[in-house]
């Protein structure tokens, strides 16, 4: 999907360059570029630092790095400063704990960012490091199921909870065709969950979901399209 999308934007900037003559040299082009720019990153994301979940027993994490992705929308203010509206996909976390019966807790986390950038000129290897701090929604998704039922209560609990938060950010940049840079960012963002250590709210019984705090990390490469 994304070499689709990498090369959907290699045609777009072929055709509307084609038209510039050959006057036109590479230090021209890059004289024209616009202030705004879309990104598109994909990477692995860091749930780790979340592995005990119920007050029985510990949940193992079966993945400890769910892939996820970003789309951003970006305007440069100035040559230091730049806003951004994100979309990110934190990837799903699910964890599994096996005694007298197998639960597995699945947790999927995404969130809108809006960010202000402050930039920095390296112009040795990289051409920009930057970073990115502002508020997000944060929504998360999760329900836990048992196998086999048994003599249990059926459990498919489900729960959604959402919040307001501070994201932080650290990135580079590298200009590599034109209107292209490619990127590579770090991004935190902290989950405020109902139940930070525990899963069972009835007894021990391990009847209900409960969506628990996460620090999550995610390391992206992606490109942004400035037009």
């Amino acid at each position: 999907m994304l070499n689709l999308i990498y090369s959907s934007l290699l045609s777009v900037l072929l055709l509307s360059t084609s038209f510039a003559g050959e006057a036109m040299n590479s230090s021209q082009v890059n004289k024209k570029e616009s202030n705004y720019y879309i990104g598109i990153s994909k990477g692995s994301t860091d749930h780790s630092s979340t592995n005990s979940v119920t007050r029985l027993s510990a949940f193992k994490n079966s993945d400890l790095n769910p892939q996820g992705h970003k789309i951003t929308l970006g305007k440069d203010i100035s040559s230091v400063w730049a806003i951004e509206l994100s979309y990110v996909d934190l990837g799903v976390m699910i964890r599994d704990h096996n005694n007298v019966v197998a639960l597995v807790n699945v947790q999927r986390t995404d969130a809108v960012d809006f960010n202000i950038v402050f930039k920095k000129d390296i112009n040795y290897l990289i051409d920009n490091i930057y970073i990115k701090a502002g508020p997000s929604y944060i929504h998360t998704r999760a329900h836990t199921h048992r196998t086999p039922q048994g003599e249990f209560i059926k459990i498919e609990e489900k729960q959604q909870e959402s919040h307001f938060g501070i994201h932080v950010g650290l990135g580079i940049s590298k200009n590599i065709y034109k209107n292209i840079d490619l990127v590579f960012e770090v991004d935190q963002y902290s989950v405020r969950g109902s139940a930070s250590t525990a899963l069972d709210t009835d007894g021990g019984t391990l009847q209900e979901t409960r969506i628990t705090d996460d620090n999550i990390h995610m390391y992206s490469l992606g490109i942004n399209y400035k037009f």
